[in-house]
């Protein structure tokens, strides 16, 4: 089992790596955060982005695809966690990169963020965009509530698991796709790993897995956690 954790810009990252070497590419791309918008976009007093081309930020948020879709193996998939305005550029880039257009999952979430007392609707899913190439591995589900493109469940839980990234995701939820569209032993990519949660995740289902994060400090979290992971399997083991 082969875990690595890559520091820097995944679209420096991506070039470098071993074409169609990865089964899956799973991620959570960095939406809303105004730390990775370009210099030259800001947000007004009421939160929203000025200066800012629904093209250009088309353009901004799906540029890494063609590098990731490079490493993806010919009957490879990708999960890619995105806004429901980005589903529309989200399945193009990937549709365009070669990987077709399969499905949109929805996660709900039963503990949203609440939004305060602002005049908006409390946002209580995620948009979860399925593209895959022919014979793409899917572990198909009994029939039931594991069939539906419908995800129900919870935040990150609790104390131990949470590891204070701003998107960060719950395990139970990545274990889930994983479990579904990587092969047993096979290798996932995440080009946005954050403080970790894919990897660590992998180690858990004893899965191969490369994860590229620019940000020192989660770097250095998700280290941990992999770690954490790994010596509870250990221990398991004795």
């Amino acid at each position: 089992m082969a875990l690595d954790i890559i520091h820097g810009d995944c679209m420096d990252i991506l070039p470098t790596l071993e074409a169609g070497s990865v089964d899956c590419i799973l991620t959570d791309p960095p939406y809303g955060l105004p730390e990775y918008e370009p210099p030259s976009w800001h947000r007004n007093n009421s939160g929203t982005c000025t200066n800012v081309t629904e093209e250009g930020w088309d353009v901004f948020s799906t540029a890494w695809i063609p590098h990731a879709a490079r490493v993806l193996k010919p009957n490879g998939s990708a999960l890619v966690f995105c806004r429901v305005d980005d589903v529309g550029c989200v399945r193009n880039a990937l549709s365009g990169a070669g990987i077709p257009t399969r499905h949109v999952l929805a996660w709900v979430k039963t503990t949203p963020v609440p939004r305060g007392c602002r005049p908006v609707y409390q946002s209580a899913f995620e948009c979860i965009v399925w593209n895959a190439r022919p014979n793409a591995w899917f572990d198909r589900p009994p029939d039931g509530r594991d069939r539906w493109n419908v995800i129900e469940g919870t935040t990150v839980r609790g104390k131990i698991e949470r590891t204070g990234h701003p998107t960060q995701k719950p395990e139970w939820l990545i274990e889930r796709l994983m479990r579904r569209h990587v092969p047993p032993g096979g290798t996932v990519l995440d080009p946005f790993l954050g403080s970790g949660t894919t990897l660590a995740v992998a180690a858990r289902l004893g899965m191969n897995g490369i994860g590229i994060e620019r940000e020192e400090r989660y770097i250095a979290i998700a280290e941990a956690r992999v770690e954490a992971v790994q010596q509870q399997l250990r221990l398991t083991m004795d």
